[in-house]
Parts: C-alpha cells; sequence; structure tokens
C-alpha cells in the first residue's frame, strides 16, 4: 500500500512540471502575435460587414441620405487606409498596430453615424438621383474594403 502511495506521488510530482510547461505553451500560443493579428483583421471585417449590412437595410430616406453623406469620407479614408495596411504586410510581413488602431477608429465613426437615428422623411424626387449615386459608391467602396482586409486575413492565415 505504502509502495502505491509513493508511486502516485513519484507520479503527481513527474508529471506537474508538463503540465505546467503545456499551460505555459496555450498561453504564449493564445496571445502570440499572428493570433492577435488575425483576430484583429477578423473583427474589422465583421465590423464592416454588420455596417453594410445596416447600411442595406436603411430606408432609402433623409437619414439615408445624410448618414451616406456623413460617411462617404470616412469611407473613403478607410479604404485607403486598408489598401496600406494591406500592402505594408506584404512588405513587412507584420500587421502595423498604429494603423490597425487608425483603421478602428475610423470604423467606430462610421458605426457611430450608422447607429445614430436618421430624418425618417421621405427623399424629394430632385435627391433620388444624388442618393442613387452616393449609395451605390459607399457599397462599391465597403466591397472593396472588405476585398482588402479579407486578402490580408488570407496572407496572415498563410504566414
Amino acid at each position: 500500500m505504502k509502495r502505491r502511495i509513493v508511486l502516485c506521488v513519484m507520479a503527481v510530482l513527474l508529471t506537474f512540471p508538463a503540465y505546467a510547461q503545456l499551460g505555459n505553451l496555450i498561453k504564449s500560443v493564445q496571445n502570440s502575435p499572428l493570433l492577435t493579428q488575425q483576430n484583429t483583421v477578423r473583427d474589422t471585417i465583421s465590423r464592416f460587414t454588420n455596417i453594410k449590412n445596416a447600411f442595406t437595410k436603411m430606408p432609402l430616406n433623409q437619414g439615408k441620405l445624410s448618414f451616406v453623406t456623413a460617411a462617404l469620407p470616412l469611407l473613403n479614408q478607410a479604404y485607403s487606409l486598408s489598401g496600406d495596411i494591406l500592402g505594408m504586410f506584404q512588405k513587412n510581413k507584420t500587421l502595423d498596430p498604429v494603423q490597425a488602431n487608425k483603421m478602428s477608429g475610423l470604423l467606430g465613426e462610421i458605426e457611430n453615424l450608422a447607429a445614430q437615428k436618421g430624418n425618417t422623411a421621405p427623399l424629394a424626387q430632385a435627391q433620388v438621383g444624388e442618393a442613387n449615386q452616393k449609395i451605390q459608391q459607399a457599397t462599391r467602396i465597403l466591397t472593396n474594403i472588405l476585398g482588402n482586409e479579407g486578402g490580408l486575413l488570407k496572407s496572415l492565415l498563410q504566414k
């Protein structure tokens, strides 16, 4: 009986360091820069997709036109930034945290604009053409941003 107890104690003492090392290995993988970068890009894609979905579901009225008018400059900045981030990643094989933070800030501004309750008054006939043009432009920009971010994620996953 004593022998079994001693063997059990020895087995626990000998395997404990291995379990501790396994725990440290799991923590280091979870906190790896590559995994963090992949999660950052996935989050960005998710947020842009949510913006695109909310934008698509907005009824065509004064509120949608005012959102598009205010969001277009921000979307253009985000598109330019997404291209810069992808280009820098392809050169340096790393995601620049400063650029990622800028993108997150732009996303926050666009999300805030989308969340605001806009004017629900219908568009005047003269505004329909302008609204459709801006909506097509915003949709094209969002699609391009999602394409850039998808390319970045694909590159990260192939690393």
